[in-house]
């Protein structure tokens, strides 16, 4: 939608949406993951032996003759392997939306500008990083789990670009003396700028795993308090 306003101005507004199907998705369809939906309930029995007398009694039994690993693994729709990852599959969905509004007037009386004000939202259950370091998801098989906010989403954006004439010097308001001074040292200047301002994008939490024994780490968080206390006492003592 378009309206013009007195001054040479014209104000518009304007919706944008985009919805896309089957995007590249690195590393994230586990083809071989265990449906937790379904056999989430049997909890810590998944880690018992499939030979074993409580998967019996639990009515499970070894998929092929021969087959030797946990219940869960012989639960996976290729109990034979191990994780299989589909390389760039083309399973991702991603939407977009936005609502743009622009401002722009066309040079007069020493002044133009164009104003533009975003307000939108990208969603996507497509990790940003492609390939084999790609995060994988919480569960192949429930994707919508996935969806979220991207990483270049940014809910506002205001972009403003304008140029005004100085009123100063031959022909201008100010200092209008027709000499050579004003001609060529006080007229002809103008002030330009393009300026943006986003609102801050979406935050990542993650973890470490920190692989090492327990009696390690409390050994370290001993000496660690040993360190901090030795600190106090010599802040105590004036020796810091």
């Amino acid at each position: 939608m378009q309206h013009q306003l007195a001054g040479n101005v014209l104000v518009e507004a304007a919706y944008i949406g985009n919805l896309s199907h089957r995007i590249g998705s690195g590393n994230t369809e586990q083809i071989n993951q265990l449906d937790y939906g379904r056999y989430g309930r049997l909890g810590s029995l998944l880690t018992a032996d499939i030979n074993s007398p409580d998967a019996l009694a639990a009515g499970i039994s070894a998929p092929f003759p021969g087959f030797q690993g946990s219940i869960a693994q012989g639960l996976r729709p290729y109990p034979q392997y191990l994780g299989i990852n589909g390389q760039t599959s083309m399973i991702g969905n991603s939407t977009y939306h936005a609502a743009q509004f622009k401002a722009q007037k066309t040079y007069s009386n020493g002044l133009s500008f164009l104003i533009g004000y975003t307000i939108s939202k990208n969603l996507t259950d497509v990790d940003v990083i492609p390939g084999f370091f790609a995060a994988g998801p919480q569960d192949g098989n429930n994707r919508r789990a996935e969806k979220s906010v991207t990483s270049i989403d940014f809910p506002q954006a205001l972009v403003a670009s304008y140029i005004y004439d100085l009123p100063v010097g031959p022909g201008k308001r100010f200092l209008n003396h027709k000499d050579l001074f004003s001609e060529h040292v006080l007229g002809g200047w103008a002030i330009s700028a393009i300026q943006q301002y986003t609102a801050g994008g979406a935050l990542g939490f993650s973890r470490t795993l920190i692989c090492q024994r327990r009696e390690t780490a409390s050994r370290s968080a001993s000496q660690a308090f040993v360190r901090i206390e030795s600190l106090e006492s010599k802040f105590a003592r004036g020796e810091l």
